[in-house]
């Protein structure tokens, strides 16, 4: 049971991560550009709590910040990586320790990778150094203070890509502990939910696949019963909050919904 219940916990980051691609692709095929969602102020109505911390310093709620990345979260998603690269380097020239322009380039990296259907292999150790780096910058937030839940969204959002790359290189013990991370930390971010959408998009992911998976995968059933329980109309609805609201994370919540509804629901 062990060894079963890791790769299921696998399992679940993988279906969450990978379904990405193709649908990705689909996307592009229907629309020539995309367009980073615009900064709005979210209805906390739609979203589950809001947790009394103090989130001086977070630059994933910096206006600021959003404004001056626009350009570049678009050209990121325009493939055009280049232009990209140059405004997250200058943010981490500025904020050489927040895991933020670390885990944006990683991310700049895995958009090079993932087109190819993963078969090349080129920007993998620059891929894995950046995320490894957002790791260690956010692990230092964490333990300077346990309620930054910035830190915790970085360290499950860097796992979880690590640990699917891992897992397309079959680096089955990396990508086992990796995933596990990623949901740990997803546990631990989804509490400041009410913070800010981007914190809503993991959380509603693993509501939709939690249910998802069994509905589809009977086998995996009585492994799942370790797992909190989801619920799949709420992960719809949390992905339409992301995707009506988030800056960063919006684009994918967007491409996830495009892909369930048309599939699935």
């Amino acid at each position: 049971m062990p060894a079963l219940f890791r790769f299921s916990r696998l399992f679940l980051l993988l279906l969450l991560l990978g379904s990405l691609a193709p649908s990705y692709a689909q996307a592009q095929d229907d629309t020539s550009r995309v367009k980073a969602p615009p900064i709005r102020n979210v209805d906390l109505s739609n979203v589950d709590v809001l947790p009394n911390t103090d989130t001086k310093g977070w630059l994933l709620l910096d206006k600021d910040i959003q404004l001056e990345l626009d350009g570049a979260v678009q050209n990121l998603y325009n493939f055009k990586y280049d232009k990209a690269e140059k405004q997250f380097r200058s943010l981490r020239r500025r904020y050489p320790h927040h895991p933020m322009p670390y885990f944006l380039m990683g991310l700049s990296n895995w958009w090079k990778i993932m087109p190819t259907n993963f078969q090349t292999k080129q920007y993998d150790k620059i891929f894995f150094a950046y995320m490894d780096t957002a790791n260690t910058y956010s692990e230092q937030l964490a333990k300077a203070d346990p309620n930054n839940y910035e830190a915790y969204f970085f360290l499950s959002a860097a796992n979880g890509f690590d640990a699917r790359l891992n897992a397309e290189r079959h680096n089955w013990r990396r990508a086992t502990f990796s995933s596990k991370r990623a949901l740990n930390y997803l546990q631990k971010s989804k509490e400041a939910n009410g913070l800010s959408p981007e914190f809503l998009f993991g959380d509603a992911l693993f509501n939709y696949y939690s249910i998802w998976i069994p509905e589809n995968y009977p086998l995996l059933k009585p492994v799942l019963l370790f797992f909190p329980k989801g619920d799949k109309q709420l992960g719809l609805k949390q992905l339409r909050t992301v995707a009506d609201n988030a800056f960063y994370t919006g684009v994918e919540a967007k491409v996830f919904l495009m892909k369930l509804l048309h599939n699935d629901e």
